[in-house]
Parts: C-alpha cells; sequence; structure tokens
C-alpha cells in the first residue's frame, strides 16, 4: 500500500487498513484523505478509526523550563480535557463492524435490487441500533458472529420485504449464513419481538408479499380487508401460501398482473402449497356461488 499512500507523513510508511472490510486502497491513502475532527484527531473517512492526533506547531509549547506545575497530588499529569485522546470503545468497534457489514451488503446487490441496496445504504443507523438492542437482550435467533445473515434479516423487517431472488443469490455467494428459510424465520421473529401489537398472521404476510412485489398499496389494502372479512376457508395451512395465494386471486380480478414466477421469487412463498392453495380458494368460491345460486331459484 505504500505506493498509493499519499499521506505518509500522518499515516505512516507501514499503514495498512484496518476496517472490518479493508478496503484496498483505504480510501484513507487517497485524495482527500483522512478527515481532521474538532478533536485535533485525524480520521478515516471510511470506517471513521482514529488515524492520529494532529501535531501542533513545535514552537507554540514550546518550553525551556522544567515545569511540574502539571503534576497532580497523587504524582498523576494532569491532562485537559481537550487534550485527551479519545480512544474507540467495544461498543464503537461493533457498530464500525455492523456499518462495514452493510456496506458491503449494499455493493453486492447494487444492481440487482437497487431498491434494497439503497434502503440499506440510507438506514445504516436504525438498522444497526435494532440489532444492537436484540443481541444484548441476547435473543437466541440474532447471537453469533456472523453479521450479514442478522442485518438482512433485519433490513428485510424494516423495509417491508426482503432482498429479491437475484439479489439473495448473490448475498448467498457472498457471505456465509444468508439462506431464504433462515431469514424467512427471523422476520417472523422480529414481527413479534418489535411488532406484538400487530396481526403477524395471514393479513400481515399479505402486506409483506404485496409489498416485495410492488403491488399498489390500494390493491394490497383490498386484499387484506377483504380477508378479514370473508375469512374465507381453505384446506392449505401456511401464512405465506394462503396469502400469496390470496393476494394473486385478488390482484388478479383487479386486473393487476402477477406472474406466478415473481410470487414463487418471493423468499418464503411455497410454490406446490400455494398452488393448492389458489385451486382451493377457487373451488370454494364455486361452491359458496353454487349454494347462493340454489337458494335463488328456490
Amino acid at each position: 500500500m505504500l505506493e498509493t499512500n499519499r499521506f505518509l507523513d500522518i499515516l505512516g510508511p507501514d499503514f495498512e487498513c484496518k476496517a472490518e472490510i479493508p478496503q484496498d486502497p483505504c480510501p484513507a491513502t487517497q485524495m482527500p484523505g483522512p478527515v481532521l475532527e474538532d478533536t485535533g484527531e485525524y480520521v478515516c473517512p471510511y470506517c471513521r478509526r482514529v488515524l492520529q492526533r494532529a501535531r501542533a506547531d513545535e514552537t507554540d509549547f514550546f518550553d525551556d523550563d522544567e515545569d511540574d506545575s502539571d503534576l497532580q497530588e497523587d504524582g498523576s499529569v494532569f491532562v485537559a480535557e481537550g487534550d485527551r485522546v479519545i480512544e474507540q470503545t467495544a461498543e464503537q468497534g461493533l457498530v464500525i463492524a455492523r456499518d462495514d457489514s452493510l456496506t458491503k451488503i449494499a455493493f453486492t446487490i447494487e444492481g440487482i435490487d437497487n431498491k434494497f441496496a439503497m434502503y440499506v445504504a440510507a438506514n445504516k443507523e436504525d438498522i444497526i441500533s435494532v440489532l444492537r438492542e436484540l443481541e444484548v437482550a441476547e435473543d437466541p435467533a440474532f447471537t453469533g458472529k456472523n453479521l450479514a445473515p442478522k442485518l438482512i434479516a433485519v433490513a428485510s423487517f424494516e423495509m417491508g420485504r426482503p432482498p429479491n431472488d437475484a439479489a439473495l443469490a448473490a448475498l448467498q455467494k457472498e457471505f456465509t449464513g444468508v439462506s431464504k428459510s433462515v431469514l424467512m424465520r427471523r422476520i417472523d421473529i422480529l414481527r413479534k419481538v418489535l411488532r406484538p401489537d400487530e396481526d403477524n398472521s395471514i393479513t400481515s404476510s399479505i402486506r409483506y408479499i404485496g409489498n416485495a412485489l410492488d403491488i399498489p398499496s390500494i390493491i394490497i389494502e383490498k386484499a387484506v380487508e377483504d380477508y378479514e372479512r370473508l375469512r374465507p376457508k381453505n384446506k392449505i395451512r401456511g401464512n405465506e401460501a394462503l396469502a400469496a395465494a390470496w393476494l394473486y386471486l385478488i390482484a388478479t380480478n383487479a386486473n393487476v398482473k402477477i406472474l406466478k414466477k415473481d410470487l414463487f421469487a418471493v423468499a418464503g412463498v411455497p410454490r406446490n402449497a400455494t398452488n393448492l392453495a389458489i385451486k382451493s380458494f377457487k373451488d370454494n368460491a364455486q361452491k359458496i356461488k353454487g349454494e347462493n345460486d340454489s337458494e335463488d331459484k328456490s
């Protein structure tokens, strides 16, 4: 990195990037270089690690006389608050590591699922805050050192949908521990832990799937209202299958086209169970219609 280090006077000749996800070259070595904070410290523009304190001009505080006036009664040396070098705390280090991981997540899926990537980049602080609360509380689903799967789950929950199928595949290649099934389980846990007052059943899944497919909100809410009003019967069990099937039928009736391949690409939506649920809803609707016709004739 020596040949690309433009700030040898600040970083030194042996500088190496210490970020959770090292950059080559490190942004600190390139223009505009390290950032000088109000505290008098140079920090990396990428990971915000303290690199060096700025040195005042040697003539500013030069004094030929040895002076013990700063010695305290216990023999320690008084250091003014403004002269202290603020070291990175353990919590700050954890936050930086998670920030680095979110940066890499957004970079990995940029151009594949740009909306998700942009959401992650713009909401790092909130995503990290939620995850740290879960980690401090030692929630079993959010322990361990593998950061990416946990961060993706929190981002998916906060955004209202997971990454699309292609983006999820890219994330699986880049990070260990990323899987569709585990992601969905974590999202369900987040719903119950963070939004216990909200409906976590089929209507919640309808909204989740609808947002994942970018279906107009008016159609999503109609599907929710109709389901709550009618409570249609179905021989299939499983919230995702029932929600996907019901949303598919309501959207189709409203002339909003949903391709089944897109429906099944939503994380957690099972192909076979959803197809059976669609058929069951249709069969029950025909049965009810037939009974109503018979009553009208009589």
